[in-house]
């Protein structure tokens, strides 16, 4: 793991270390995306959990982070993108640290559907 990782309170688990008491609790669709979704409510405090390619990966929740919204991952930087699905879904309105809720309060601009 990255030290910037470890800043950031990230932790990994590789396949085959001891996961039984890890429940996730949250998703990622692609490994470029900044964000995860969270498939239950997740209080400020708890950790986030989820699992890719790379293994089981914990992340503290900065706030209150509702069931099925998002959060971030990554750090994203204010007027950056913001990647769901390894797609664009709009602009951080201010920066944006790992572990925060990310919604309309902190993204904007939207892409149009055609």
């Amino acid at each position: 793991m990255d030290e910037t990782r470890k800043a950031e309170g990230w932790t990994d688990r590789k396949k085959g270390e001891a996961m039984e008491n890890l429940q996730t609790n949250a998703m990622i669709v692609n490994e470029n995306d900044h964000v995860i979704m969270t498939t239950e409510l997740v209080k400020g405090g708890q950790m986030l959990c989820w699992r890719d390619a790379g293994g089981i990966h914990t992340l503290p929740a900065l706030e209150d982070i509702p069931k099925y919204h998002k959060a971030a991952v990554k750090a994203v930087k204010q007027g950056e993108q913001v990647l769901k699905y390894g797609e664009n879904i709009g602009r951080a309105l201010a920066d944006i640290e790992p572990g925060a809720w990310v919604h309309t309060h902190n993204i904007s601009d939207y892409p149009e559907v055609k």
